[in-house]
């Protein structure tokens, strides 16, 4: 059989029927994506990831419970972190991946199995969205299924392979997809029918719609694809010197807004909120964590059957350049060698011309596109071999001006659009080399060894957790018991919070609100307040504590903790015991009861940081008691505020003796000199030996 005649009569029923032919590849894909992420298919309902997993799947739980229950006003107040409000903006929501796996759930009514389909589909529909957007570029099936393969199975969907948001980054190609049809149909005409302004308004509002849906899965998405999106725009004007009419781009691009605001709006509005109250934005510093390495693109993904430990060289530069898995970018020698084949090929090609030479502009555009992402993932400071080198990159700048950049805190993620432009360099290479006319086996053998090279598996899968315990369903029985902590509690700062995270697996199974927590964020003072528990309880004081917090039982696990608590047992097994707590009544007489002491600074003197530091044995600390109050709390350093932002919860913080701060309640001083203050109190702030650092005075 002659395979050159088959392929082109596939491309021909492909020109009579693009869907079912869609269809086909995206079978093909799916095949693919059994043997690539070997062996999830086969422990879909039995098998879960680690930590990540657990907690996006519990996110997922809590929008269901949402769908079930209609409390929408509830929504962002999930059950963890009690007694903080607005928890569900510590990290990402999961909406729309909740909404498509709601009736997998229910169909299956295994959790575990439609988390896993999710993740499973996650990689035919990364394929398929590339082949699509190779298909515009290119108009080569072919070629295009080779794109696919290349980036649905790049090393950052590996290395992030335990974050579903970011392996679901579909909407990506698809979002440049529409936004470069949306160019072409803004481009000025002779004469311009209505018709032509319909198609304009329905470019805009798909285009609108799906960087929506990529910014429903999470912010990365949505901040790095308008980064790229910006780029492709500039480039469309100043290089290929598009000639847009006015009115058609206002009212594809308006039409592009609304959808955006439409969708994303009652999302994102509540997390810039939330971000201000708490200034929960990621620090520079914090960045710098998670930039990829300049020596990044030989990191294979973990787990790489050729490049991870069996390649030495590889593998040396895979450990000093990049610890976190997240940066992975090295693609494997085939697809360098295409892109290779590209960058040399394409200076014979006419087209764009630089510094005299006649180069194919659509080479270049995705090299430029690579190179800004690229870039933009090497993050605040040049990194070297694991060594930080004092070198400013464009990334800094990009933080300071472009706030979803600032709710970001791994640039090494921008790797998601480099490996997306390098699949598509090396299609062009691969193009170049096979010819429409012939080499159909080549395309065939190269897609093989691709493949080889990307091959991670078998992935890493845990045993999903029993959560259906006597005493989760003790607890879920009693209406009386409304708020639970669980100890061993983990302090998110220095343990690998997997206490909290096999309490937090419980809570959708037993229906109560809890202190222990988990999430992308931790609010303010949550280090300091599970620090201060794993030290002081079961004593008087922290019991004391947690009454005043409002919680109504103590869950303890005797595998981990021992001591007997001072209170009445209400449930035992041999696993477990809960004891009752009784509340205390916080509010006499108008007064807001306060702890002692004071606040933690950083060295430049500027920001607050209350996550920073812990406590010395004598150390203290100072909780707003009772249920939580929106108040507004102002934190000046020598009479200049440093910082403002509303408490609906208890702040636990570290003193500092060197410094002086005021502290303002509704934007009247209140002392910390004593026990109970009432509003209007003077202020004075001690150090730790007791000596007066400040006195406000009326």
């Amino acid at each position: 059989m002659n395979v050159s005649k088959v392929l082109r009569k596939i491309e021909e029923t492909v020109r009579r029927h693009p869907i079912i032919v869609d269809c086909l590849i995206f079978g093909l894909f799916t095949a693919v994506s059994i043997i690539m992420t070997y062996p999830l298919i086969f422990r879909m309902g039995s098998h879960i990831g680690k930590v990540d997993p657990s907690l996006n799947s519990w996110i997922i739980n809590w929008n269901h419970h949402i769908f079930r229950s209609g409390d929408w006003k509830n929504y962002f107040n999930d059950s963890r972190f009690y007694p903080y409000q607005k928890t569900l903006l510590t990290g990402d929501h999961l909406f729309l991946l909740s909404l498509v796996r709601y009736p997998i759930c229910l169909i299956f009514n295994n959790p575990v199995l439609s988390y896993n389909f999710l993740l499973f589909l996650a990689f035919p529909l990364s394929c398929f969205a590339a082949y699509k957007l190779a298909r515009y570029y290119f108009k080569d099936i072919k070629i295009s299924i080779v794109v696919g393969l290349i980036w649905g199975f790049a090393p950052f969907r590996f290395g992030n392979f335990e974050q579903i948001q970011i392996v679901s980054s579909y909407f990506l190609p698809l979002s440049i997809l529409a936004f470069e049809k949306l160019l072409k149909l803004c481009e000025a005409r002779k004469t311009d029918s209505s018709d032509d302004y319909k198609k304009v308004a329905v470019g805009g509002l798909i285009f609108g719609l799906l960087i929506s849906f990529a910014g429903l899965m999470t912010v990365y998405q949505l901040a790095y694809g308008t980064v790229i999106l910006g780029a492709i725009l500039i480039y469309r004007l100043l290089v290929d010197k598009y000639k847009f009419n006015p009115k058609k781009c206002l009212l594809g691009l308006g039409v592009a807004v609304f959808a955006v605001i439409a969708i994303l709006g009652p999302f994102y509005f509540r997390y810039y909120k939330f971000s201000k109250d708490h200034n929960a934005k990621r620090s520079i510093k914090t960045s710098q964590l998670y930039n990829a390495d300049l020596t990044s693109v030989f990191h294979a993904a973990p787990g790489n059957l050729l490049y991870g430990q069996s390649c030495p060289f590889l593998n040396k530069f895979s450990t000093k350049a990049s610890p976190c898995h997240e940066t992975s970018m090295f693609q494997g020698i085939t697809v360098l060698l295409l892109a290779l084949i590209a960058l040399i090929k394409m200076i014979k090609r006419k087209g764009f011309v630089f510094w005299g030479l006649r180069l194919d502009s659509q080479a270049i555009f995705f090299v430029l596109m690579l190179l800004i992402s690229y870039i933009f993932a090497l993050g605040p400071k040049l990194k070297i071999l694991g060594n930080e080198t004092p070198l400013v990159m464009p990334y800094t700048f990009l933080y300071k001006i472009f706030p979803l950049a600032q709710a970001t805190r791994v640039p090494g993620r921008f790797s998601m659009l480099y490996s997306l432009f390098l699949a598509l360099i090396a299609g062009k290479g691969l193009k170049l080399i096979s010819p429409k006319s012939g080499k159909p086996l080549l395309v065939i053998l190269v897609s093989l060894v691709i493949l080889l090279e990307s091959f991670s598996g078998p992935l890493a899968l845990a045993s999903a957790r029993e959560i259906e315990l006597d005493v989760y369903k003790f607890l879920r029985e009693r209406d009386d018991i409304e708020v639970i902590i669980e100890f061993p509690i983990g302090v998110p700062a220095i343990d690998n919070n997997m206490h909290n995270i096999r309490s937090l697996d419980a809570t959708i199974y037993h229906g109560k609100k809890t202190i222990n927590g988990y999430g992308g964020y931790f609010v303010d003072g949550y280090n300091h307040l599970t620090y201060y528990f794993t030290r002081h309880f079961p004593s008087e004081e922290s019991l004391e504590v947690l009454s005043r917090l409002g919680v109504d039982a103590v869950v303890v696990r005797l595998d981990s903790l021992g001591p007997e608590v001072s209170l009445d047992k209400i449930y035992e097994d041999e696993d477990f015991k809960v004891y009752k707590l009784d509340q205390i009544d916080t509010e006499e007489n108008g007064e807001v009861e306060f702890r002692v002491t004071g606040i933690n600074l950083r060295e430049n003197n500027k920001v607050l940081d209350i996550n920073a530091g812990f406590y010395n044995d004598s150390d203290k600390i100072w909780v707003a008691d009772g249920v939580p109050k929106n108040i507004e709390l102002e934190i000046r350093l020598n009479g200049r505020r440093i910082r403002r932002h509303v408490v609906s919860h208890p702040l636990f913080v570290e003193a500092e003796s060197s410094k002086s701060v005021d502290i303002l309640i509704d934007n009247k001083i209140l002392g910390l000199k004593r026990r109970a203050f009432v509003k209007g109190d003077v202020i004075e702030i001690f150090s730790k030996d007791g000596k007066l650092l400040y006195n406000m005075g009326h």
